[in-house]
C-alpha cells in the first residue's frame, strides 16, 4: 500500500473523531450558538501559521516536508483580499457544519458535506487551476454523490440540508 492511501485512511480516522467531537460540542448547551464555536475554531485554524517555526526539524520521510519561512514573500493586495473572501466562506461554511450538526446526527451531515465539497472542487478545479480531469473522475464524484444521498435521503431533512 502507498503511503498516500495510508495517509488518507488515517486522515479520514481523524476526520470522523473531530466531526464526533463537534457534534458534541455543539449539542451540548455549553455552546449557545454554532457561529461561537465556527469563530473559534476560525482563530484557532490561523494558527497553523506557527508551522513556520518548526521548518528546520527534519522529517524521516521523503515525501513529507515541513513549510520554510524562506519561501514567505508579502502578499499582493489580490492575495490577501482572496484570503480575507477565503476566510470569510470558511467561516460561513463551518457555521453551516455546525448548525447542522446541532440538528441532525453527524453520520447524516458529513456524508453530505463531503458531497457538496467534491462537488465545488469540481468547477473551482477546472476554473482557476485549469485542470482537466478524465472521465472516470467525474463518474467517481457523480458515484459519491449518488451515495451520499442515498444513505442520508432517509433521515436527512431538507432544513438541515
Amino acid at each position: 500500500m502507498s503511503l498516500a492511501i495510508i495517509l488518507v485512511i488515517v486522515a479520514q480516522f481523524f476526520n470522523a473523531v473531530v466531526a464526533l467531537i463537534d457534534k458534541y460540542i455543539v449539542s451540548t448547551k455549553k455552546v449557545p450558538q454554532p457561529s461561537y464555536y465556527a469563530f473559534y475554531v476560525s482563530m484557532l485554524s490561523a494558527l497553523s501559521i506557527f508551522a513556520f517555526l518548526f521548518s528546520f526539524v527534519p522529517i524521516p520521510i521523503p515525501e513529507l516536508s515541513i513549510p520554510s519561512i524562506q519561501n514567505v514573500v508579502i502578499p499582493t493586495f489580490l492575495v490577501v483580499g482572496a484570503s480575507i473572501f477565503s476566510g470569510i466562506v470558511f467561516f460561513i461554511a463551518l457555521w453551516s457544519l455546525f448548525t447542522a450538526f446541532r440538528d441532525a446526527d453527524a453520520s447524516d451531515v458529513i456524508p453530505v458535506a463531503g458531497s457538496v465539497s467534491a462537488l465545488a472542487a469540481l468547477p473551482l478545479g477546472y476554473y482557476i487551476l485549469g485542470t482537466s480531469l478524465s472521465k472516470d473522475f467525474y463518474i467517481g464524484v457523480l458515484l459519491l454523490v449518488l451515495g451520499a444521498l442515498l444513505f442520508s435521503h432517509y433521515r436527512f431533512k431538507k432544513r438541515v440540508f
